[in-house]
C-alpha cells in the first residue's frame, strides 16, 4: 500500500518569531494571578530564617549544605527554564507582552535571590568553631557555580536557540535540579538528628515551604496548560516543532515531579 500522507504543518500564532518555532503562550488569568503570588511568596518565604538568625544571632541547627543544594536546584531551573522560554523572554524583553508566560522562571529566580541573601546572613552568625574559613569558601564557589550554569544555558541558547545543542542542555539542567531536590533536606534531617534539636531553624519558613509546594504542583497540574510547541529531535535527529501536549519534554516531567 502506498505510504500514509505526511501530517499537516504545525500553524503557530504570527509573532516576530513565528518563522522559528516560537513558544509564546499567554497563560489564563487564574494561573496568572497564581503565578504572580506565587512569585511574591518564594521571594518573602526565606525571610522569617534570616531574621531568626540574626534575632538570635546564631546559625546553629542549620544546615549549609541543605542551603547549597536548594540554591543549586533553583540556579538548575533557572538554567533549564531559559533554554526552554528563550522565545517568551525576548519578546517580554522587547514588547512587553508575553511576560505572564515566564512567571515559573521568575519564581525560581526570586527563590535563588531569597535563599542566597539568607545565606549571606547565615555566615555571618556562624559560631567560630564551625570552620567559618570553609564555609564562606564554598559560598563563594556556590556563586560561581550559578553564575556558571545560567551564563552557560543564556550564552547557548543565545547562539543557539531552540537546537538540539540548548534544549540538550536544558534536559542535562533539569535533571541535575531533580538530583538536587531530591538529596538536598537529607543534610538538615541529619544535623537535626544529631544536634537533637532544631537550633535556629524557622519552622515558619520550612512550613510554608510545604505550603508553596503544594501550590506550585497544583498551578502546574490544574492551571498552567504548557501548550506551547518546542523543537525536537526525535524523528531522523531532525529539528522539529511539535505541540508540547502531545510530545512529553524532560524538562517540564522533571519540573512538574519536583
Amino acid at each position: 500500500p502506498p505510504p500514509p500522507p505526511p501530517p499537516p504543518p504545525l500553524t503557530m500564532a504570527p509573532s516576530a518569531f513565528s518563522n522559528t518555532c516560537d513558544p509564546v503562550w499567554q497563560p489564563k488569568l487564574e494561573a496568572v494571578v497564581l503565578g504572580t503570588l506565587l512569585v511574591l511568596a518564594t521571594l518573602l518565604i526565606p525571610i522569617p530564617q534570616a531574621v531568626k538568625v540574626v534575632r538570635n544571632k546564631s546559625s546553629d541547627g542549620i544546615s549549609l549544605p541543605t542551603l547549597h543544594l536548594t540554591v543549586l536546584f533553583g540556579s538548575a531551573n533557572i538554567a533549564s527554564t531559559v533554554a526552554v522560554k528563550w522565545r517568551t523572554l525576548k519578546m517580554c524583553a522587547s514588547k512587553g507582552v508575553a511576560c505572564a508566560g515566564g512567571l515559573d522562571l521568575f519564581q525560581q529566580c526570586a527563590a535563588v535571590v531569597s535563599w542566597l541573601f539568607t545565606m549571606g546572613c547565615i555566615l555571618a552568625y556562624l559560631h567560630p568553631d564551625s570552620h567559618r574559613r570553609v564555609h564562606r569558601a564554598a559560598f563563594a564557589v556556590l556563586l560561581v557555580l550559578v553564575a556558571g550554569m545560567i551564563g552557560v544555558s543564556v550564552a547557548v541558547t543565545a547562539t543557539k536557540p531552540c537546537s538540539k545543542l540548548s534544549l540538550g542542555l536544558s534536559e542535562f539542567f533539569g535533571w541535575f535540579g531533580a538530583t538536587c531536590a531530591v538529596v538536598q533536606f537529607a543534610p538538615q534531617l541529619y544535623s537535626t538528628c544529631v544536634q537533637a534539636g532544631s537550633g535556629s531553624l524557622s519552622y515558619f519558613t520550612y512550613g510554608t515551604m510545604i505550603i508553596g509546594g503544594s501550590l506550585v504542583a497544583t498551578n502546574q497540574i490544574f492551571f498552567q496548560d504548557d501548550t506551547w510547541p518546542v523543537c525536537t529531535d526525535e524523528e531522523n535527529f531532525s529539528m522539529q516543532c511539535k505541540d508540547n501536549t502531545h510530545l512529553p519534554n524532560l524538562t517540564r516531567a522533571s519540573h512538574l515531579v519536583l
